[in-house]
Order: structure tokens, then sequence, then C-alpha cells
């Protein structure tokens, strides 16, 4: 943060990917681009994807601004549920503003989706999805395991379409 100063900082924005229509991002093992979108509340690639970890994540990347343009976002993950902890509650935002909340009742494969307006999307192309879950548990907690991360779910796989106005 600089006083006085507002929005991403311009050598921080060439950094974010820049995702086009149809584009496919995977989070699978050493995914580049998806350890780029990958801000706070992410654990490390793993060979399938990677888990958020606590009550809170995000995931930002640009598109281009120019198209004024609704975002579709479909997101494959994998929520961690099990018999006793059987549910994941997630709030999704973007760019600041609620947009979904779902509810996760079992640990197979799911397609979380989300629609961006473009009238959320500013003159730089940003949209940063905010992830904030109220049921992160670690599998220690469980005895499932040693890990202590508070896990809520994983993400395989970002799609990203654009429908121009």
């Amino acid at each position: 943060r600089v006083p006085g100063r507002t929005g991403f900082d311009p050598a921080i924005l060439q950094e974010l990917p820049l995702l086009k229509s149809g584009e496919a991002i995977s989070f699978a093992g050493p995914s580049p681009v998806g350890a780029l979108m990958a801000g706070r509340g992410w654990s490390g690639p793993e060979p399938w994807g990677r888990w958020m970890t606590g009550p809170a994540s995000s995931l930002t990347f640009r598109v281009d601004p120019d198209l004024n343009a609704d975002v579709q976002i479909d997101l494959n993950v994998v929520p961690f549920v099990r018999p006793s902890h059987p549910q994941q509650r997630v709030t999704v935002a973007a760019n600041g503003l609620e947009l979904a909340r779902t509810s996760f009742g079992q640990a197979v494969p799911s397609l979380l989706k989300v629609l961006v307006p473009a009238r959320l999307i500013g003159s730089d192309g940003v949209v940063r999805l905010d992830f904030y879950c109220a049921d992160p548990a670690s599998p220690a907690s469980l005895g499932l395991s040693t890990d202590d991360r508070e896990l809520t779910f994983g993400v395989t796989r970002l799609v990203v379409s654009i429908s121009a106005h």
C-alpha cells in the first residue's frame, strides 16, 4: 500500500495473467499461470491442484477491459468434506461485491460457477475473486492425518468465458 494512491501498481498489473475467452488454467503441479493468480489463502501446488487454506483466499487475473463484457468463471473444485465434517459453505465475491453463495456436501469434483458483470471490471481489466468459508477443517482435527492445514476446497482448473455486449 502506498499512501495517497489507489489501485494496483502498473508493475504488478503486468505480472497478472491476461486471460482470454475459452482459456483454461490448470492448478495441477507447477502451473506458472495458476501460481501467479493464487493470492492469499492457497497452499502450494500438488500434483492434482491447490487447496484453499483457512477461511479466506483470492484469485486475481486480468481480462481485456476494452471488451466491456461479462466474465463467466467456471472453477473445478473438490470440497474437503467427510462424514464427520459434512459441509463446506462458500461465499464468492468479485472486485468487492458478493456474487454467489453455495454449499458443498460431498467430496466429489464439483463445478463452482460465478458470473462477473462487466460493470464490476475496471479500466485495468482486473478481476479479483475472493472466497470466504465458514467451515475450514484440518485433516488432523478430523483424525485423518497429521496435516494441520485448514482446508475448504481444492481447485483443479479455471475456465473463463467472456460474452461481449
